[in-house]
């Protein structure tokens, strides 16, 4: 990244000491660790293409809230399409072939798998 970066913030003071990003971090992965054991059993009784489509109109409508809450500005050219590529495998990729996966593998299966994407992406 580079400092002029829209991603990046050069800040001279360092940041608060208080934990509370901690906290919200722990749970965030608390409620993470919780969506494979979850969509496994919701692959029992829906369709897996409803369960996918559903997370992802969730977490769409989440986090335009949050958006709209922060009053954050919109994305503004080339932004859109990279946009565009990321909701791809985040809101389409993960989520659906995710619930497809887990109508053909127990959950340990899963959850192992999604515990090793991080340090699969980190070695990519």
């Amino acid at each position: 990244m580079y400092s002029n970066s829209s991603a990046t913030l050069v800040r001279t003071e360092p940041l608060s000491h208080r934990p509370a990003g901690t906290w919200w971090g722990l749970l965030g992965v608390a409620a993470f660790s919780f969506t494979v054991p979850f969509t496994k059993v919701a692959v029992e009784g829906m369709s897996p293409l409803f369960i996918g489509s559903g997370r992802a109109v969730l977490a769409a409508l989440l986090a335009a809230l949050a958006l709209g809450i922060m009053r954050q500005r919109l994305p503004c050219g080339i932004q859109w399409a990279r946009l565009a590529i990321i909701a791809g495998g985040v809101v389409v990729g993960f989520p659906v072939l995710t619930s497809y996966a887990l109508t053909a593998v127990p959950a340990s299966h899963a959850a192992v798998v999604t515990a090793l994407l991080p340090a699969a992406t980190a070695t990519a």
